[in-house]
């Protein structure tokens, strides 16, 4: 909220030339009070075709969650001189693309932005660009940038202890989570962060109670997770080792006895069963984001950047790999390892109507008919249809459809 009034006061301050019945200024002090579809409204009304007209009718979008309009008229404002070298406008138009997760994208507007103003938000962001991205080592160094301009960022300091834990470095995030507990000694993230460190290492009664400390300030649904894991664990441990000596001559005395290392040993355990799940889920998600923003770059037409992205995801959607595969190809207008990709995939009736497509895209007319009269052996009707229709239609659109399946 803060930022949204620092950004609405520099609008406004840019408009003041003129007097405040004008439309411009009208629709930036909507923008102000919160009446995002009004300052639309404003924006629409004027006539003439002022790039800050595009920019307050970005912006209005974009605090409506219409991110795929605000970038289009926040691009649109962005071709104008004056306001490429405006920090809002890029800042806003980085902020649609990174919630359309085209993070690619977005790092070029989020370092428009920072390049003129050094907001630790535009920052962060950016860094989640870099590590949605694969570039880890980059993400770090934004992620430390943030920590020097705004030291009580949570965020940031739980960022940091994330990319520590993926790479191992468990003393190495327990550093960086007190640093900020320092700063930020009641925020329940960063307790989390600081019990979930503690459980790896093995100091179960410390982990339990920083999370009895953080579910006072805030019951979170990750926070109750690991600490019902613990209690369970401490409970089945507790249960395992009491009791009399067993039949074949275990020492119970013995583990009595060590109960409490036993304890400890047994919560490491659950803990690290805990995080290879976690971090399973956790990468799947993100595996799963970078596929979709793969699915982005080949609507882009961005071959170079695709590429990139499918060598990151290729092992976790080994599948689906023929297919995506097929698509790099044709965007790259190799025909060859385009058919040759084609075949591999496994769903027959998908694999001939796209290899029908390719033959068309690529001019194989021969090859095309041959294609419809296989479909049509085996009985696919609808997509002989399909292919019927598609040999009238133009090149760039039989390419849509390659792209769409």
């Amino acid at each position: 909220m803060r930022l949204l009034l620092i950004v609405t006061f520099t609008l406004l301050t840019v408009s003041s030339a003129f007097s405040d019945k004008n439309p411009l200024y009208e629709g930036f002090s909507f923008i102000e009070r919160g009446e995002y579809q009004r300052s639309f409204s404003i924006f629409s009304s004027i006539k003439s075709d002022v790039p800050q007209r595009y920019t307050g009718m970005g912006i209005s979008k974009y605090m409506q969650k219409d991110y795929v309009k605000a970038f289009e008229y926040l691009e649109t404002a962005l071709k104008s001189k004056e306001e490429s070298k405006k920090w809002v406008t890029n800042y806003f138009a980085a902020l649609s693309l990174f919630e359309l997760k085209r993070y690619k994208e977005s790092i070029k507007y989020f370092e428009n932005t920072i390049g003129q103003k050094r907001l630790p938000d535009a920052i962060f962001k950016m860094a989640v660009c870099y590590e949605m991205v694969g570039d880890l080592e980059t993400a770090m160094k934004l992620f430390n940038a943030v920590v020097e301009l705004e030291p009580k960022l949570a965020e940031a300091y739980t960022e940091i202890a994330n990319i520590f834990i993926k790479q191992n470095k468990i003393s190495e995030a327990k550093t960086v989570v007190d640093k900020g507990l320092s700063l930020l000694n009641d925020n329940p993230s960063l307790i989390y962060q600081n019990a979930k460190l503690l459980f790896i290492s093995g100091k179960l009664d410390e982990a339990e109670k920083e999370l009895e400390r953080a579910m006072k300030i805030e019951k979170d649904t990750k926070i109750l997770g690991l600490y019902s894991t613990i209690q369970k664990s401490k409970t089945k441990i507790t249960k395992d080792v009491g009791g009399k000596r067993s039949e074949k001559g275990v020492d119970f005395d013995y583990i009595v006895a060590n109960k409490e290392k036993l304890l400890i040993a047994g919560a490491v355990v659950c803990c690290l069963v805990l995080i290879v799940f976690s971090g399973f889920y956790s990468r799947r998600k993100r595996q799963r984001e970078k596929l979709e923003y793969f699915y982005e770059l080949l609507k882009k037409k961005d071959v170079f950047g695709a590429e990139e992205i499918l060598n990151q995801i290729s092992a976790t959607f080994i599948d689906l790999l023929p297919l995506l595969n097929t698509k790099l190809f044709v965007l790259k207008e190799d025909f060859n390892n385009a058919i040759s990709n084609c075949i591999k995939i496994r769903n027959n009736e998908k694999r001939m109507y796209l290899e029908g497509l390719i033959y068309y895209y690529f001019g194989k007319k021969e090859d095309f008919k041959r294609q419809i009269t296989i479909i049509e052996a085996a009985g696919l009707n609808r997509y002989v249809e399909l292919l019927k229709v598609s040999s009238f239609e133009a090149r760039e659109i039989i390419l849509s459809k390659i792209l769409e399946i």
